[in-house]
Parts: C-alpha cells; sequence; structure tokens
C-alpha cells in the first residue's frame, strides 16, 4: 500500500486499487477518502463512475454503493444502454 500511495502519478486503476487494498486491509475510512477525492477531482467522469460501481459491485458485494454510482453515471451520460441494463437487474435484487 505505501509504494502505490506514494507513486508520483497514479492512473485511475492506481486509486481504485489503493481503494480495494484499505478495504481489505480494514480501512475503510481510508477507501471512502480516495473515492471522495477521486469524484471530487472529476465529478463528471461516466467512466471512473462505473469503474466504482463495477468494484462495489463485484469486489466488495455492495449493490447499493454500486448502484449509487452507476445512476450517478447515467445522469452524466445516459446513452449507456449496458448500465441502464445492469441498474435494472440489481434493482430487481
Amino acid at each position: 500500500i505505501h509504494l502505490l500511495e506514494h507513486k508520483p502519478s497514479k492512473t485511475q486503476s492506481d486509486h481504485i486499487t489503493l481503494v480495494e487494498l484499505f478495504y481489505r486491509c480494514g480501512k475503510p475510512a481510508n477507501a471512502e477518502e480516495i473515492v471522495r477525492r477521486m469524484l471530487e477531482n472529476d465529478p463528471n467522469n461516466h467512466q471512473l463512475l462505473n469503474a466504482l460501481g463495477a468494484f462495489y459491485l463485484n469486489g466488495l458485494h455492495r449493490s447499493e454503493h454500486a448502484l449509487r454510482h452507476f445512476n450517478q453515471s447515467l445522469r452524466v451520460q445516459p446513452d449507456q444502454p449496458q448500465v441502464r441494463k445492469l441498474i435494472e437487474e440489481l434493482s430487481n435484487f
């Protein structure tokens, strides 16, 4: 975690990896802070929102968090039929 955390230029994938590592190490506050900063820096990036939604869904099995990110992504970029379908499927559970 330390090496990735102090990497001078982090990609979106690096940030999501850090989020996952913090969650897995029992440090959810650190993970949520990274998510907050990522969205603060780029709130209208639908690809980022989808990546976060996928992480919450597949990595942490937190469908409520995933739905929030997927729904926000659709508000930013409505023309995403796959995301719309995923939201419908998740909403039926």
